[in-house]
């Protein structure tokens, strides 16, 4: 879970408030087996979706706009997330909101995220599959720079 884990540290990093009171995990997953070459002599394996939570105690709403904290995400989400695709389940972000008292509420942001997970070839790889030894890669993203449609 390499963007739930990404995202959890952009946000301890922001310092906005105490990281006791930010939690961060993920329910709701899923695998979907996509067996696809990917040029390099790896395979992407499989996509793995999930719903990724982040609980945000005792927020100083009084003190700190949350439209800093929801700019934040969303900023950190075109960047590192730019392939998110609705059409296939990958959902805004949502957030509840509790109101404790005049000055702190509770805040929790959920994403569904999709990643995919393959292997590489490697003689000492931990996977045995198709007669020979793998080991689990995240795939790299080499978007086009140029290309012509015939």
């Amino acid at each position: 879970m390499n963007k739930l884990a990404a995202l959890a540290q952009f946000l301890y990093a922001l310092d906005l408030v105490a990281s006791e009171q930010i939690d961060a995990w993920a329910e709701d997953m899923s695998l979907v087996p996509r067996y696809q070459s990917r040029g390099d002599g790896g395979v992407i394996l499989f996509e793995r979706w999930y719903t990724a939570w982040f609980v945000f105690e005792r927020w100083p709403h009084q003190n700190i706009d949350v439209d800093i904290l929801l700019s934040h995400i969303m900023v950190w989400l075109l960047a590192n997330d730019p392939e998110r695709d609705r059409d296939r389940g990958e959902t805004d972000p949502e957030i509840d909101v509790d109101i404790l008292d005049n000055n702190l509420a509770d805040l929790t942001v959920t994403i569904r995220f999709r990643e995919e997970v393959g292997i590489v070839p490697d003689a000492a790889g931990a996977i045995e599959y198709q007669g020979q030894r793998w080991r689990v890669e995240t795939p790299a993203v080499w978007p086009a720079e140029a290309g012509e449609i015939a």
